[in-house]
């Protein structure tokens, strides 16, 4: 046990083998002391007394220093004592635990300096040092080899983080290190990826022109984004109004590594009497223009073809509207419309998406379709809707431009990172993620 010595000792006092030296106020050893509190010299540490008492004291002549025996170990007092060496470091990068429930192993290999015995240990930096619910059973350790073994979490709603202190100890003195772990889980996830819409026709000498085609679009439930990987998320341009064929929308795309790349197409641009009179192909396809324009036709599965012009003066030369997602655009008759988009709830309101844009014509020009379509004679399609630009009537009038895309996703799960500046909002138990510019989300 540690010594207690008495308070105001004269010269020569002797307590528990120790006498007290007035010249320089402390306690020496005396030799041969009783108590078995004197300091006794041994070769090494390995030397050291079996069964020690706390406080006892040993001199190894090998490392030429004087220890105290505190708590379960020996701690070398002339420079307060060697802590153990790691001599094989832990990762100091985060470890990904298995969300399959397999354990993961971390290695730390210490040394003592002195030559004693070195225990390893491990603390979290949770309230109370409690297991971490990442966790599914305490961290296991071999005192040999200085393997920690962890065995995860299966439940998705322990999905997170935890920071781990590993311990190497001599009986007094300790080493540690942080690590960092995680656990993740692949996302489940129904995504709307819509591209932007074409743009109509424009002119500068004609009648109608044809209307845009909507962006392509592509719905799917129960995907799987895996976790950690971080998804391209890129949102078409709706196409640019001009005084020919109408511009095409951009693409719009959801990609990530060991994901089937989803590229829902841009819209085709509406035709022109001024030149390319056809409508462009695309997700759906563009409006001819009144010269008997051919529509444009759409991509499988993502949007259907655009209406065809007619050159009838009687009906004020009207031209073909775009396609919608849903529908074909009408070929050219008063009020040619543009093919009407498909409804979808994915925001937990019901929402049409991807309308064609109207065709154009003198006396009566068509609206566009359901889903941000824009009238003929110069309506724009919808922001964030794929809706295909109006196509325009008489030289030098107005023409629509189309639509710009939108990506929307919806999951149980929590997105760990996210770029782009998504809206997020909350349906029921799902987070709702929608994209209206270039971005990125991980899970």
């Amino acid at each position: 046990m540690a010594t207690d010595f008495p308070a105001n000792p004269s010269n020569g006092d002797t307590h528990a083998g120790f006498t007290y030296n007035s010249t320089t106020g402390a306690w020496e050893s005396s030799a041969g002391g009783g108590g078995g509190s004197g300091v006794t010299s041994h070769a090494n540490v390995a030397a050291f007394p079996a069964s020690p008492s706390e406080g006892d004291l040993a001199y190894a002549q090998d490392t030429d220093a004087l220890y105290l025996r505190r708590g379960s170990g020996w701690e070398r007092i002339d420079n307060g004592g060697e802590s153990p060496v790691i001599t094989t470091e832990p990762p100091t990068s985060t470890q990904a635990l298995s969300n399959s429930g397999s354990t993961s192993t971390v290695t730390m290999v210490a040394q003592d300096p002195e030559g004693f015995d070195v225990t390893y240990g491990i603390a979290y930096k949770t309230t109370g040092n409690t297991r971490p619910t990442q966790l599914s059973a305490d961290t296991t350790i071999n005192q040999s080899t200085g393997v920690y073994t962890f065995t995860p979490s299966t439940n998705q709603a322990h999905a997170g983080s935890f920071r781990a202190r590993l311990s190497a100890s001599d009986g007094a003195n300790t080493t540690t290190r942080l690590v960092d772990f995680s656990l993740a889980f692949a996302a489940t996830v129904d995504y709307l990826v819509v591209a932007g819409g074409g743009a109509g026709g424009g002119t500068t000498n004609g009648a109608g022109e044809g209307g845009g085609g909507a962006g392509g679009l592509i719905y799917a439930t129960g995907q799987t984004f895996a976790a950690g990987v971080t998804f391209g998320i890129t949102v078409g341009a709706g196409g640019t109004a001009g005084t020919g064929q109408g511009g095409d929308g951009g693409n719009s795309v959801i990609s990530g590594t060991g994901f089937t790349t989803v590229t829902a197409i841009g819209g085709g641009g509406g035709g022109s009497s001024t030149g390319g009179n056809t409508g462009r192909t695309g997700g759906s396809g563009g409006g001819g223009a009144y010269t008997n324009g051919a529509g444009g036709a759409g991509t499988s599965g993502q949007g259907n073809s655009g209406g065809q012009g007619s050159s009838s003066g009687s009906s004020g030369y009207p031209a073909g509207g775009g396609g919608g997602a849903g529908a074909a655009g009408t070929n050219g008759a008063l009020g040619s419309h543009g093919g009407d988009g498909l409804e979808y709830s994915i925001t937990g309101t019901a929402t049409y998406y991807a309308g064609g844009g109207g065709g154009g014509s003198r006396s009566n020009p068509g609206n566009g379709g359901q889903g941000g379509g824009g009238n003929g004679s110069g309506g724009n399609g919808t922001a964030n809707t794929g809706g295909g630009g109006g196509g325009a009537t008489n030289e030098n009038t107005a023409v629509g431009s189309g639509g710009s895309g939108v990506v929307i996703l919806r999951t149980t799960s929590t997105a760990s990172a996210t770029t782009g500046s998504p809206t997020v909002t909350q349906d029921g138990s799902y987070n709702v993620y929608k994209f209206t510019a270039n971005g990125s989300i991980t899970f």
